[in-house]
């Protein structure tokens, strides 16, 4: 069975297409943040990867420029020629504009996986990256025991991967381990978008103090632009409602007319 990896953080397109592909008979596995995508990819190799731009942490970009050896295809809501000419230009073997029907996105994979001299079975572990010297670093800083995190209650939010945690009855302010965490069974992972991963983030960054919402957009802007002062309040909403389905609790209060903090 052929495998495809998705790198994307917006979780309705992720999961549209993954189901499209699954019913296909491909595998699916998924990457939500450029980091994690480097992560995984150090011992799983696709066949083919399907990659987003506009990505927390590494930018679609950047991931496109250590993967060597596996046809990616860049699907994007950037629609400028200029952006699909750099892509195909970067080493993508194919560029598709969200949204996008979904015969279009299996014919343009098949059409990938067949002109594609390297497709086939997955041969291990993968040799990902131009710069050996990245590589080295990426693979090193995931090798040590150790990893920055921000902790709040049972939420462990590790900054340099980009991924948050729930772990059910453990409220250390150490991690040691981060494989025994992610890999626990216990554990669960929470799938943020961009936006919402940079404002828990921000608010276990300044526990008992509220965020202003100007404040708020300043410091996530660089790494959220799609985020203005009219979305903020949704984003913040759709981030409470994930972090309550998985902890039970109500982890953040909006502080009537300043701003928001964690509970």
């Amino acid at each position: 069975m052929l495998k495809i990896l998705i790198i994307d953080d917006d979780e309705f397109i992720g999961n549209l297409e993954e189901e499209i592909l699954t019913r296909e008979g491909f595998s699916v596995s998924r990457a939500y943040s450029g980091t994690e995508a480097l992560f995984v990819l150090q011992s799983n190799r696709p066949d083919l990867i399907l990659l987003d731009l506009m990505l927390p942490g590494l930018s679609g970009e950047q991931v496109l420029e250590k993967i060597d050896d596996i046809p990616v295809i860049v699907v994007s809501a950037k629609v400028g020629i200029d952006s699909k000419v750099d892509m195909l230009m970067n080493g993508a073997v194919d560029y598709i504009t969200k949204p996008f029907e979904n015969r279009e996105l299996v014919a343009r994979v098949k059409v990938a996986l067949r002109n594609y001299s390297g497709s086939g079975d997955s041969r291990g572990n993968s040799d990902i990256g131009h710069n050996d010297s990245d590589r080295a670093d990426f693979q090193e800083s995931n090798n040590n025991n150790h990893s920055s995190c921000l902790v709040y209650k049972n939420l462990i939010l590790f900054t340099d991967l980009f991924r948050i945690i729930y772990m059910p009855g453990c409220s250390e302010k150490t991690v040691d381990d981060i494989n025994s965490i992610v890999n626990d069974e216990n554990n669960v992972e929470i799938h943020l978008t961009r936006t919402e991963y940079a404002i828990i983030k921000l608010l276990m960054s300044n526990q008992n103090k509220v965020v202003t919402k100007s404040n708020m957009l300043d410091e996530i802007a660089a790494d959220t632009p799609d985020c203005t002062e009219s979305s903020l309040k949704q984003h913040v909403s759709n981030l409470r409602k994930k972090l309550r389905d998985i902890t039970g609790e109500d982890c953040i209060e909006a502080v009537w007319g300043i701003g928001f903090k964690l509970k």
